[in-house]
């Protein structure tokens, strides 16, 4: 809860929700662009990945795009 909460309790983030599902990342990347906002990438061993981001830059990351 601590790590993902922003207006609401981490487990209910999206980030908070793969987090439960899938554990820790095995690698993250994060990265802005000025007319998005900034945008982070969860990748793990098996090569599934998931895109998160936050439009306003307040911490409120959503899931955008997940790869299998």
């Amino acid at each position: 809860n601590l790590k993902f909460s922003d207006l609401n309790k981490g487990w209910r983030s999206d980030r908070g929700r793969i987090w439960i599902i899938y554990g820790p990342p095995d690698m993250v990347e994060k990265y802005s662009n000025q007319n998005d906002g900034i945008y982070e990438i969860w990748e793990y061993p098996s090569g599934v990945k998931f895109t998160f981001l936050d439009r306003n830059g307040f911490g409120n990351f959503i899931l955008i795009r997940q790869t299998l």
